[in-house]
């Protein structure tokens, strides 16, 4: 169901860096409890944020690399 973030440096803002760190050791546990909190749409909204954080760290790479 869910995938690893990157984990290596791709990003200048370690605030990003921290999020995602954040997110690859916790994610699961954040969806499990998220869903039992408010059900299948809790657990949407978690993974909506990792994928947004996932896009966010493409897009920084795709954009220093130019």
């Amino acid at each position: 169901m869910l995938s690893k973030l990157p984990t290596k440096k791709l990003s200048a803002d370690q605030t990003l860096d921290a999020v995602r760190a954040h997110f690859d050791q916790h994610g699961t546990a954040l969806c499990r409890a998220a869903g039992l909190i408010a059900g299948e749409a809790g657990t949407a909204r978690v993974l909506r944020l990792m994928s947004g954080l996932r896009e966010a760290s493409s897009d920084w790479s795709r954009t220093s690399a130019t």
